[in-house]
């Protein structure tokens, strides 16, 4: 971005939001994994902007939730599944009436995990995520008109880096070459595949492409439970109701990395931005929040929120762990790409998914959803794996944003209001209990 100035504004506690070009009007955009967390923001962010974007389409397998953005009468929803194949899709597009689409943004994604863990089916994972891409733009181009489309913004995220193979080495930048030499080679990662399939489409359909890489997305959304702040707040509430300590379930080492993050709604604000912003053209950008958050200065926040008692240092250290509760210490397999000789491990004393299974954990979040008229598939499709992966991650986590900023887009919001605002947002939607105020 060249020398200027760039004008701003705020929206509760998101700051520094881009007022967006002035001849960005009148458009239509896709939302692919409409349901899901980001797919929900976005179009959240879209339908606060009815001047820019007067039709949005949202995408996703299953009917929106009710009360939901994706329900919003001003949403057309397409029960679609990606995986269905090109024909599949041009058929529901053009039943749909489907044509002069302006933006699509993809957030649509599948995961597939084995026995041997979470996000451990990665040649399923290049093969569905790619396919779901390139057959979308393959169908939407016979029903669109080609060249009409003007761009697409992809949504990967931190493990484009490798973040979950081991350390890397410092604030990733979006610059940085994959190794594919030594121990990585072969190595197996569908955020590449899905931005080649880009690569290769772009120049032949005549379209742009931005991607967004954010960290770990924090956000809530009805019917989709996908998130550690989900997981986290009901390990939180449900202690609480249980009236056990309630402990920092990651090492000491973790209690003072930094993690960054990602609040679900400040990533739609960049991705509504790089999609209409003309010198974001094939470019990818980190999605962040701004700050370096660690969690000994998140937890005692947390818990306080839920009205819980925050541990002393000798109660959160030196207490017990159950034997049922007790976590894991693995060696992840490969090694990391900051000094490829140390094997990074992913250590847990307790693990969110051995507490959640045992019966009196079970039965105190039963009196809680009794009293508070709580949704029981929260606690069913709770992501209590993925939460155990993150607060087991005993290394830093931090993505650079400078390039983000370069380019114009100065938003941002502090992690621990992030995560506040996740609470609120879950309490409305009967997903976690009200906070007690202070």
């Amino acid at each position: 971005m060249s020398s200027g100035t760039a004008s701003v504004y705020s929206n509760g506690p998101y700051h520094g939001l881009p007022v967006l070009p002035a001849e960005a009007r009148g458009l239509t955009a896709i939302i692919t994994g409409g349901n899901g967390i980001s797919g929900q923001h976005l179009n959240r962010v879209l339908l606060s902007h009815p001047d820019i974007w007067t039709r949005i389409i949202s995408i996703s397998r299953r009917p929106a939730e009710p009360n939901t953005p994706a329900a919003d009468p001003r949403v057309e929803h397409i029960p679609l599944d990606l995986l269905s194949g090109t024909s599949t899709i041009a058929t529901a597009l053009k039943s749909h009436n489907v044509q002069n689409v302006d933006y699509v943004f993809f957030t649509a994604y599948k995961e597939h995990s084995t026995p041997d863990g979470i996000w451990s089916g990665q040649q399923e994972m290049w093969d569905d995520n790619g396919k779901m891409l390139e057959d979308f733009l393959v169908a939407l181009e016979q029903v669109n008109g080609n060249g009409r489309m003007k761009r697409i913004v992809l949504q990967t995220g931190a493990k484009h880096y490798g973040v979950h193979y081991g350390e890397i080495a410092g604030e990733a930048q979006e610059d940085w070459p994959w190794p594919t030499d030594g121990p990585y080679e072969g190595l197996i990662n569908f955020y590449y595949r899905q931005e080649n399939i880009l690569r290769e489409l772009a120049p032949k359909h005549n379209f742009t492409f931005s991607v967004v890489r954010p960290s770990n997305i924090l956000g809530a959304a009805a019917g989709n439970y996908m998130n550690e702040g989900i997981a986290i707040g009901l390990y939180i509430s449900v202690s609480r109701e249980l009236g056990t300590p309630i402990l920092f379930p990651g090492t000491f080492e973790k209690w003072n990395n930094v993690e960054f993050q990602s609040s679900a709604l400040l990533n739609s604000y960049i991705e509504e931005w790089a999609a209409v912003s003309p010198h974001c053209a094939n470019e990818s950008f980190n999605a962040v929040n701004g700050d370096s958050p660690t969690w000994s200065r998140l937890w005692p926040h947390l818990i306080s929120y839920f009205g819980g008692k925050v541990p002393s240092y000798e109660e959160n250290w030196e207490t017990t762990i159950p034997e049922n509760w007790k976590g894991h210490d693995i060696t992840l397999p490969l090694v990391a790409p900051r000094d490829r000789k140390t094997h990074s491990k992913n250590t847990l004393r307790l693990s969110i998914t051995k507490w959640s299974q045992d019966p009196k954990v079970v039965a105190a979040w039963e009196r809680l959803r009794d009293r508070e008229g709580l949704d029981q598939r929260v606690w069913d499709g709770a992501s209590w794996a993925f939460a155990d992966v993150i607060l087991g991650t005993v290394y830093n986590v931090m993505l650079g944003a400078q390039k983000l900023r370069r380019k114009g887009f100065f938003g941002t919001i502090d992690s621990l209001e992030n995560w506040v605002q996740v609470f609120e947002d879950a309490a409305e939607a009967k997903l976690l209990p009200k906070g007690v105020k202070a």
